[in-house]
């Protein structure tokens, strides 16, 4: 319900012309390979990547497009936390194939951010899909490269395997947090449920590296 509301009241008039789709499908990535293909036959210029669980203030459109624009980058992100006791942003500094550490164990490389600066747009290796805006020159361009671009690989979720995908091309995918976003779970859980240095931090503050 919630988020039904944030959707009816945001402001989209900066996406020009607009079509709505929910998507249901039993496997998520398949919903999102569906959206991308029909994205790119129907001559769209943008999709605006929603998951039905987020909040969102009725700007959010614009800052979004604005951020594309002016960061000349071909995906950017909104930033949200998970829904844990001790929340954390769904943001990621790293996303490479598992390999054996030390011991010979195999293990992730998919690194999360802890702590990020407020009011400021920054490069990062990729994110969640709650609230995200690519290009369609981008799907057209991972599907040319990968095929259905949000299939999972072994090693990851359909997103993850997505941003992969994004890096490996080249292209730049920033993250903004000019505005906030909610998580619906128990409640709805935002940045402030980050512990830390999270309240702390400013847009001058240094982003932690991205790898």
């Amino acid at each position: 319900t919630a988020f039904v509301q944030c959707l009816m009241q945001s402001d989209v008039k900066p996406l020009g012309q607009v079509s709505i789709r929910f998507q249901k499908n039993t496997l998520v990535y398949d919903g999102r390979n569906i959206l991308a293909i029909e994205a790119i036959q129907n001559g769209y210029d943008q999709v605006l990547w929603l998951d039905s669980d987020i909040t969102f203030p009725e700007n959010m459109p614009r800052i979004m497009t604005d951020t594309l624009v002016s960061s000349g980058a071909d995906m950017v992100t909104g930033v949200y936390v998970n829904r844990h006791v001790n929340p954390h942003p769904i943001l990621y500094s790293r996303i490479a194939p598992p390999e054996p550490d030390v011991n010979g164990i195999v293990r992730k490389q998919v690194e999360t951010y802890e702590s990020i600066p407020q009011d400021s747009v920054f490069p990062v290796a990729g994110a969640g899909f709650g609230c995200v805006l690519t290009t369609t020159a981008l799907l057209r361009d991972v599907m040319g490269k990968y095929g259905p671009p949000f299939t999972p690989l072994p090693w990851a979720s359909e997103d993850i395997s997505f941003c992969y995908r994004v890096r490996q091309l080249g292209k730049r995918i920033v993250a903004t947090t000019q505005f906030p976003l909610g998580h619906i779970g128990q409640y709805e859980y935002t940045l402030d449920d980050v512990r830390g240095e999270q309240h702390e931090t400013t847009s001058r503050d240094p982003v932690p590296p991205l790898r």
